[in-house]
């Protein structure tokens, strides 16, 4: 465990050890215990973490949930329409995407294919001669 480690522990997680990955808590909390700096950092993270302890998020009034909720219902058949045709074109766009990437893949597969015949085929007898690395162009 080293100092930098520790401090992305603190950022990370807080300052609470059980909280703390538990296959790293014992090596951290030694550290903690060693270094006073490691100490000072450890408090300034329990400092924030009573900070956000303490903050409350307020519950939506209900007129605002109402407003929300109603921009999003569909309200007539042309915006279920709309919705229908936003759909299709993101399922359009996940297949197309995904065509890309098996092209891509494949084309990838082929290029290393053709690299590893070649590897393979240097310096070895063939029926024909003997094959020198100088002698394969790819």
């Amino acid at each position: 465990m080293t100092p930098e480690r520790l401090s992305r522990l603190l950022a990370a997680y807080g300052s609470r050890p059980d909280r703390w990955p538990a296959d790293e808590r014992d090596a951290a909390m030694y550290l903690m215990a060693q270094e006073p700096g490691a100490q000072e950092r450890a408090r300034e993270e329990q400092a924030l973490d009573a900070l956000l302890a303490r903050h409350r998020v307020p519950v939506p009034h209900a007129a605002l949930v109402g407003r929300t909720l109603a921009a999003f219902a569909p309200t007539s058949g042309l915006s279920v329409l709309r919705s229908w045709w936003a759909r299709l074109t993101l399922a359009g766009a996940a297949m197309a995407g995904l065509a890309a990437g098996v092209l891509t893949l494949d084309v990838q597969h082929a290029h290393m294919a053709n690299r590893q015949m070649l590897a393979l085929s240097d310096d070895q007898d063939t029926i024909f001669a003997t094959l020198d690395a100088g002698e394969v162009t790819p």
